[in-house]
This record gives structure tokens, sequence and C-alpha cells, in this order.
């Protein structure tokens, strides 16, 4: 009797560790971008900007990467590492280019686990677009123009 007690004791506190430690390791990100579309282009070569955000628990060293792609299609660049630092950072981009489409990972690691290509699964992943807005555009609506010139013509003319 005294030994079912003693494995049911066991088994319970082993069940209520692992439920605790389950909380302990588990992992939370904040991930954004700021702003996702960039519609400005002011630094050299047409660049534009965005601020990449992020904070977690359950990481102690966190690897931003980037990699773009034409936004109407093509090949992708290399991916290529953006920042590397603890659980949260901040990241200001300053190579955002009109129609591409950037490609933000963050991933728990170190310097070491990117160099050896040894990242695993993405904690997260944003997007920004890169996207001049549309120029204004010309609509003409047909007018009945009077305009009788001085030799009599009923025929006028806009521009």
């Amino acid at each position: 009797m005294k030994t079912t007690l003693q494995n049911k004791t066991a088994i319970f506190i082993l069940f209520v560790f692992a439920l605790f430690a389950n909380e302990l390791t588990a992992q939370t990100l904040t991930f954004t971008a700021s702003p996702e579309t960039v519609t400005e282009f002011p630094n050299g070569n047409n660049r534009g900007t965005t601020t990449i955000e992020w904070s977690g628990t359950g990481v102690e060293e966190t690897i931003l990467t980037h990699q773009k792609i034409r936004t109407s299609g093509g090949t992708a660049t290399p991916v290529q590492l953006a920042s590397a630092n603890g659980p949260s950072g901040t990241k200001l981009w300053e190579f955002i280019q009109d129609e591409f489409t950037h490609t933000f990972r963050l991933y728990a690691g170190t310097q070491a686990d990117y160099d050896n290509d040894n990242l695993g699964d993405p904690l997260g992943t944003v997007f920004v677009v890169g996207e001049i807005p549309a120029a204004g555009t010309l609509a003409a609506s047909e007018e009945l123009v009077k305009d009788y010139g001085t030799n009599g013509d009923v025929n006028g003319s806009t521009t």
C-alpha cells in the first residue's frame, strides 16, 4: 500500500512539474514592422525606411534576417543577416525599394547559429512592401463647346 501511494505521489509531482516546466519555457513574441507599406523613398538610391521591432520571452538571443523579391515575381535575393540581439530589439531598415516585397524573419539563435545555417523554424515573419502610390489621373468628360469664332464657325475646341 505504501509503495502504491509513493508511486502515485511521484507521478503527481512529475505531472505538476511538467505543467510548470512547459509554462516556464513557453515562447511568446511580438514582431512588427512599421510601416508595412513604404510609399516614400527619400533615402539615397530611392530607398525608403521601415522600423522592425520585436520583444519576446522564452528566448535569450534572436537573429533577424532579410530577403527581398520583386513584387511582380522573379528570384529572391539571398537571405542576409539584419541583426543579432537579445530577446528584444529595434532595427531601422533604410533599404526598402519600390516594387519589392521585403521579408523579415526572426529566429531564436546566435550569430554562430546563423553562420552555421542552424536557425530552425522562424519565431515570426513580417512583410514590408515598397510601393510608390499611383500618380493622379486626369479625366475628361464630353461637354458641348460653344465657341463661335470670329469667322462664324460653329465648331469649337478644347484643350
